[in-house]
């Protein structure tokens, strides 16, 4: 038996997501649609030169725009009820992770790393591709601002224990 996801909808959209008979829509979201700004800008300290700040927002923007839908680990915790199931009027369904892995093609599953410090990996590739400029170093820090975009948030949002699918 594989992990189980919990995704936590209000009770107006069940029709929408169960429309066709054996299937389950899921709603997606681009990152550029987070309900939280900060979220593409935690993997770095703004104590930067503006120069580099520059640099890094350029690199933000080139991230792709993938459709992104977000889980829980769990199925009981309150704020999300609060928050994605109308006030506990909704409901939360369980999917099977290996079994939604198999059906949908998609460019990443991973747990959200939640964090309010920057991340010393990803600015020690900022310095290299800002000072050096050698293609490979972009490519790192582009693979690692993708990466974070996508599975960081800041720690106020830790109780979710989100899971994000990237398609």
């Amino acid at each position: 038996m594989g992990k189980k996801l919990y995704k936590y909808m209000g009770a107006e959209i069940l029709n929408m997501a169960f429309a066709k008979n054996g299937f389950c829509s899921l709603k997606c979201s681009y990152p550029r649609d987070y309900n939280d700004p900060y979220e593409l800008f935690l993997t770095i300290s703004f104590h930067q030169t503006p120069d580099v700040l520059a640099f890094y927002k350029e690199v933000v923007n080139e991230i792709g725009q993938y459709p992104t839908t977000c889980f829980s680990k769990s199925p009981i915790v309150t704020p999300m009820w609060a928050h994605y199931a109308n006030n506990g009027t909704g409901f939360v369904i369980e999917i099977d992770e290996d079994k939604l892995s198999n059906h949908i093609d998609h460019k990443g599953l991973d747990d959200v790393a939640y964090q309010d410090e920057a991340r010393s990996e990803i600015e020690s590739s900022l310095q290299m591709a800002y000072q050096i400029g050698k293609p490979r170093h972009l490519m790192f820090l582009r693979q690692a601002a993708y990466y974070a975009a996508y599975f960081t948030k800041s720690s106020c949002w830790n109780y979710e224990l989100e899971r994000r699918l990237i398609v």
